[in-house]
């Protein structure tokens, strides 16, 4: 039989705590949408580790507004977004570091308590905090008391609505920017879908 990295084992061992949280997982990362097609993600991201035999990992959360989730899944062709599509990104440290950055470690035999700690690290507050933000009106007000909103982000919610003049105005004033243009092109074609 073959074995697998410590941090398929760990996805393993935190994956029936998350799910009951109504999260799905597709190889590191869990999901949770809601009907406007938002997405809850969070990813485990391996790091280099310079340990032989130990996972060196980081535990990454965001969310997707459903035109970025769209962008992202169509230009890659892949089924889901990363945490760096995403906003709000936040990374979920540790149990006794106050270090985000050193990040998670996991070893084949301590996979599976790692797994563990880490459901209980998510179920501690991240995984409210995501679903809280499955809501539209609580993300853009969380985005709001943040300061003004990006005219990128602004253009995507408008974008959803179809075509319209504030959406024409926002996607001029992107395209002008070179390296915005491509994203104003796409966004385009996205209001415009029907």
């Amino acid at each position: 039989m073959a074995r697998r990295s410590p941090l398929k084992n760990v996805a393993a061992a935190a994956d029936a705590r998350l799910a009951a949280e109504g999260f799905r997982r597709q190889t590191h990362t869990w999901y949770r949408t809601n009907a406007l097609g938002d997405h809850a993600l969070i990813e485990l991201q391996p790091v280099p580790s310079i340990q032989p035999g130990q996972t060196r990992f980081h535990v990454n959360t965001a969310i997707v507004v459903a035109p970025q989730v769209h962008r992202a899944t169509e230009s890659r062709e892949k089924a889901l977004p990363t945490t760096a599509d995403g906003l709000l990104l936040s990374r979920v440290k540790p149990p006794g570091t106050d270090l985000p950055s050193m990040g998670w470690t996991a070893s084949e035999l301590t996979a599976a308590a790692t797994g563990a700690l880490l459901a209980e690290a998510l179920l501690a507050g991240p995984v409210e905090r995501l679903r809280g933000l499955l809501d539209r009106d609580r993300l853009r007000a969380e985005l709001s008391a943040r300061g003004p909103e990006n005219p990128a982000l602004r253009a995507a919610f408008l974008a959803e609505e179809g075509p319209g003049p504030e959406l024409d105005a926002l996607v001029a004033e992107l395209a002008a920017d070179p390296y915005s243009a491509e994203y104003a092109a796409w966004l385009r074609r996205y209001a415009a879908r029907g």
